[in-house]
């Protein structure tokens, strides 16, 4: 979020660049678009939404642009939901030329002739203005107009986002206000008649909706706590005939099936290493074991276990996605944003794209080194590779040309692009992390670490760019996160680690960070707070960190051979994928139902990785359940039923 989104035109270009600096320097956050590029859909979607995550609207008034159709678009979006005006008087203006909207606020002068920092406000249309303020400089003037009732105006904007999220989402309920949120939304919208700005139509209904849906899952929840009450009544009296002994029986019986379940998964373990002429056995007996074992707890080794056996098992009858081989070490992976492509980035100088449901090579890229880094970009039609050879370079994603190249002093380890596609981002060898405009190939910003630089991230609004750098010297104290604000290069914060750092994430909300480390640990840290929330233990390194895309779990590669999936509330490990070699990169698929890893083994993998996946895809692909001689010799006594319903059983 802003505090103010600039409209202007590029011929005032130099007066808006001086006016962001110093605002900048005064803890303004502000929106400016610097792109001189085509007025697209997409461009047009990435500024509206500029706009409503803002707090203020300044309009820079000359006479370029009060015809600008840029200007005249983003001016109409901002009064259609209801921003602060702030008029900029720039360069003059018939004031009959200038949009009611604007005209009917107090005009903010800066001379062109004079010192914008002490400008006074002097032009016929300012001085009333120049009279109330009592002179003070133009800045200063505008600088209150931004910040006058901040919490008004926050609240203003956070419901504006949330409102316009929830509407394109088909005004699903569960994006809507609920708790002390609501609650404090209602009581803001009841004083919207004596503010300004006013509130929308789109956040009344929003509003109003939010309340609706509350109100109807209190009276869900009411009906439920009747039933449940006379439920418990039952229970009661149940227990006067002897709910202990019951009690003590279920609890007897759910611990003889866990130790059931923890048994099958040894036994699956067991017969998986007997023979492929065994594998469907050992698959079923895993996921029998798997359907008695809770996910987690003292019975989780046991889960993961049977977890394992599934995996393997599934890798013989049949995957959706085949091992990708390579011919060298594979160090990154990465989805298209479709899911319908793989892309893979490798020691023995390609760059491979691959058909994600066949697990065929549709485009390879060769480099003169080896290729340690690969994104696509937002809209899949172009990827990035990152190389040895000291290059990063922008290729078509279809016919596989290269169409940008740039160059650092040495290895390039990591590429990402902006998440609105017009900025690649570079981390290298040469101590340096760099911003390029992704068209053209110049170069937009240099951020100077003290060592190697590894891990790089932008945040999901692209205000923000994370670096890790890697401590391979000795005398280096380099074990920081460095965050940057993207458009000026700028350092903003830092997160100090007790080792140095490999790689770096933000969440899908942007209000964490994840990081990789030597330490041996994944870390996820809160970026409001700057404090760490939850520590992931490896055996050895930690190399690569990726969230799932509902920012629920987080998953993790290492020098230990596996990559695991946490969930990040609970810090339960709940999924591990085995290589023969060290794990050098993870991603999750856009739907979040596949975990991509690559590994120096020279392979990269695709698997399911929730366990109820891997349940529904064993039973896919079996062509039987366990026969009744099969049940006898694992199960034992225990009434024979079908671990497979969609198969036939014994006598069927």
């Amino acid at each position: 979020m802003a505090d103010v989104f600039i409209s202007y035109s590029r011929k005032d270009q130099d007066f808006v660049r001086d006016l962001y600096e110093a605002l900048e320097a005064r803890g303004r956050d502000t929106w400016i678009d610097w792109m001189k590029i085509p007025l697209t859909a997409k461009w047009l979607e990435e500024v509206f939404s500029g706009i409503e995550r803002a707090d203020a609207f300044a309009f820079i008034i000359s006479p370029d642009s009060v015809i600008s159709e840029y200007c005249t678009l983003e001016l109409a979006h901002a009064v259609k939901h209801n921003k602060r005006l702030v008029p900029v008087w720039y360069r003059y203006v018939d004031n009959k030329a200038v949009s009611a909207d604007l005209a009917s606020h107090q005009y903010i002068c800066f001379r062109k002739s004079e010192d914008f920092e002490n400008a006074l406000e002097t032009c016929f249309v300012c001085q009333k203005v120049a009279s109330e303020h009592h002179f003070k400089s133009a800045l200063e003037s505008l600088i209150d107009a931004i910040a006058h009732d901040p919490d008004w105006v926050h609240k203003h904007t956070d419901l504006e986002t949330g409102a316009v999220k929830w509407n394109s989402k088909g005004q699903d309920s569960s994006f809507a206000l609920r708790g002390k949120d609501l609650e404090e939304a209602e009581a803001w919208l009841e004083r919207g008649g004596e503010k300004e700005p006013k509130p929308t139509d789109l956040q009344k209904r929003y509003i109003r909706a939010s309340r609706e849906i509350a109100d109807a899952a209190k009276a869900e929840r009411r009906r439920q706590r009747v039933t449940l009450g006379a439920v418990a009544f039952g229970l009661i009296v149940a227990a006067t005939l002897g709910l202990l002994a019951f009690w003590q029986w279920l609890e007897a019986s759910n611990q003889k099936n866990i130790n059931l379940g923890r048994q099958l998964a040894s036994e699956a373990r067991l017969v998986s290493n007997q023979g492929d002429n065994l594998l469907q056995t050992s698959v079923l007996l895993a996921v029998q074991a798997k359907q008695r074992l809770p996910s987690s707890g003292e019975a989780d080794a046991s889960s993961l276990e049977a977890d394992q056996v599934l995996r393997g098992g599934l890798s013989l009858l049949r995957r959706p996605v085949a091992s990708l081989d390579h011919g060298g070490g594979v160090n990154g992976v990465v989805f298209s944003p479709d899911g319908k492509y793989l892309v893979t980035a490798s020691a023995d100088k390609t760059a491979r794209v691959w058909d994600a449901a066949s697990g065929e090579e549709v485009a390879r890229m060769d480099h003169d080194d080896a290729v340690n880094g690969v994104a696509f970009s937002p809209d899949g039609e172009y990827l990035a590779t990152g190389s040895k050879d000291k290059t990063a370079r922008v290729w078509d994603a279809v016919s596989g040309e290269e169409v940008v190249r740039v160059v650092h002093e040495d290895s390039v380890n990591g590429v990402t692009f902006s998440p609105d596609g017009r900025y690649l981002a570079t981390t290298s060898n040469d101590t340096t992390a760099r911003i390029w405009d992704a068209y053209s190939g110049d170069e937009v910003a240099r951020m100077q670490h003290e060592d190697v630089v590894d891990g790089i991230a932008f945040s999901p609004g692209g205000e923000y760019l994370a670096t890790t750098s890697n401590d391979v010297t000795p005398s280096s104290q380099d074990r920081t996160i460095r965050i940057w604000k993207t458009t000026s290069g700028k350092e903003v914060a830092s997160i100090t680690h007790e080792d140095s750092v490999n790689s770096v994430a933000f969440s899908p909300d942007g209000k964490y960070l994840a990081t990789a480390s030597r330490d041996r640990m994944a870390h996820v840290w809160d970026l409001t707070s700057g404090e760490e929330v939850g520590r992931y233990p490896h055996g050895l390194a930690v190399l690569r960190v990726a969230f799932s895309p509902d920012g629920r779990h987080l998953a993790s590669s290492s020098r230990d051979k596996t990559a695991r999936v946490w969930e990040i509330a609970s810090g339960e490990e709940v999924a591990r994928i085995t290589h023969e070699a060290d794990v050098n990169g993870v991603a999750f698929s856009p739907d979040g139902k596949y975990l991509a890893t690559t590994s120096d083994d020279k392979t990269a993998r695709v698997q399911l990785w929730q366990p109820e996946g891997l349940i529904d895809e064993a039973c896919l692909y079996l062509t039987r359940n366990l026969t009744k001689k099969e049940w006898q010799e694992y199960v034992g006594g225990e009434p024979y039923h079908k671990t497979c319903a969609n198969l036939p059983g014994p006598e069927e």
